[in-house]
């Protein structure tokens, strides 16, 4: 994995939209293994190139909210965690791509679930 980011890092330009896909798998990968430290750094990297390069609202919106994921799971910043993927569903809503609402309204349930989990303990 990691020699595949290496290659693209030396092809692409440091801005370009494809590295941010890129950096966006690499992320996604080590949310689903469990690493969101791993990941953590990656996503941050992808929003700053998607966010300079005016990337499409598809793009933005996934690298959003697996950046959200990454956030609550190292409970870095819990707060930006919910706001980037509240950001996450309203660009996906914008451009009505099903997957990527359904992903964020999907993530953001599991969030007020816990949440009223926490406020009446059985």
């Amino acid at each position: 994995m990691k020699r595949s980011l290496v290659s693209a890092e030396k092809v692409l330009a440091p801005d370009a939209q494809q590295l941010a896909d890129t950096l966006t798998v690499h992320g996604f990968a080590f949310n689903r293994k469990g690493e969101p430290r791993r990941a953590l750094p990656l996503l941050e990297r992808a929003l700053k190139v998607r966010l300079a390069g005016m990337a499409g609202a598809s793009d933005s919106s996934w690298t959003k909210l697996e950046l959200a994921r990454a956030l609550w799971d190292t409970r870095a910043d819990r707060a930006r965690a919910r706001r980037l993927a509240e950001e996450s569903l309203a660009e996906a809503r914008s451009i009505e791509h099903k997957e990527g609402v359904e992903a964020a309204e999907e993530w953001l349930a599991g969030l007020a679930s816990k949440r009223k989990r926490r406020a009446h303990p059985d």
